[in-house]
């Protein structure tokens, strides 16, 4: 199967902002869309009983009604030869996926991230972010204002291989995508530095920055180098969480392009990793890479 982008609906009230997106992309990267929705209720926990046969009929009429919603959405943004869609009853999307398609074949998976003052993800979305290995691309319902443009966030101070990788891997897509989409791109370094050891004068933010590009690991100068970077990137030191979103604003970015190393065990899920830590701050669409997922 050639190249594709791949929908996941999981939420009828948000699918349009994933829905423009994907048509907006499927133009601009001329490729075909496919769209996988799912819904699911529990049926067995109920204070009566229900029949099998009865059980059959609520499932059929929720994956109707989310087919028929969806295609009267489908209409007004695609000709009908680009697109296909399909509606399950799976209580995990991210594993009927994993179990039932072609992820090597998918561009980059479009999905809509809803931002209120609680949250800004949802379980399957940490669950996308920590365990697949396609570019995931979380469109934001409630953005910045007026922004345009790319932002690439990279971690040039790492030694290790799957840094470099993931570097490699944002720089390429940043790339593409602001070349396809005709907007500019910004590239940002952020560089940690604990708030104790700054305001006890034992570290300088601004020496920081100043000698930055003279510290790099050898692997990390050289994609410096490739990309032309040193007088491109903006480097700022700090504590990186708050950083990175310092910087996608003063680049008027409606897109962060980052990378993240995902961590499934007792650890990740109890602190997180710093890649999660600035997702939270971001209210601008994302596309997330790890070291693994290709292009």
């Amino acid at each position: 199967m050639p190249k594709h982008l791949l929908v996941l609906v999981d939420n009828l009230e948000y699918a349009h902002v994933a829905l423009e997106k994907a048509q907006q992309l499927a133009l601009s990267l001329q490729l075909p869309v496919r769209i996988l929705a799912f819904t699911h209720q529990s049926l067995d926990n109920l204070p009566f009983e229900l029949s099998e046969q009865k059980k059959a009929e609520i499932k059929k009429t929720l994956i109707d009604k989310y087919h028929t919603e969806l295609s009267g959405q489908l209409e007004s943004l695609f000709d009908e030869n680009q697109i296909s869609l399909s509606v399950h009853w799976h209580k995990h999307p991210e594993e009927f996926i994993k179990e039932n398609h072609a992820l090597d074949d998918v561009e980059m998976l479009i999905k809509a991230r809803h931002i209120d003052n609680q949250n800004q993800f949802t379980l399957l979305d940490w669950r996308l972010i920590r365990t697949f290995d396609t570019p995931l691309y979380f469109v934001a319902d409630n953005t910045w204002k007026n922004k345009k443009g790319i932002f690439a966030c990279l971690d040039l101070g790492s030694k290790l291989q799957e840094k470099y990788i993931l570097n490699q891997k944002i720089m390429e897509l940043g790339n593409q995508l602001a070349a396809k989409l005709s907007v500019p791109l910004h590239i940002g370094y952020a560089i940690s530095v604990s708030p104790i050891l700054r305001d006890l004068g034992i570290v300088f933010t601004d020496e920081q920055e100043i000698n930055a590009l003279k510290n790099l690991p050898e692997q990390q100068q050289a994609l410096v180098e490739q990309y032309q970077l040193a007088d491109k990137l903006k480097i700022k030191a700090g504590d990186v969480a708050k950083v990175i979103p310092s910087l996608a604003a003063d680049a008027n970015a409606s897109l962060v392009v980052m990378g993240s190393i995902g961590r499934t065990g007792l650890k990740g899920k109890l602190i997180g990793n710093t890649a999660e830590q600035v997702m939270k701050l971001l209210k601008t669409d994302l596309l997330v890479l790890s070291p693994s997922k290709q292009k």
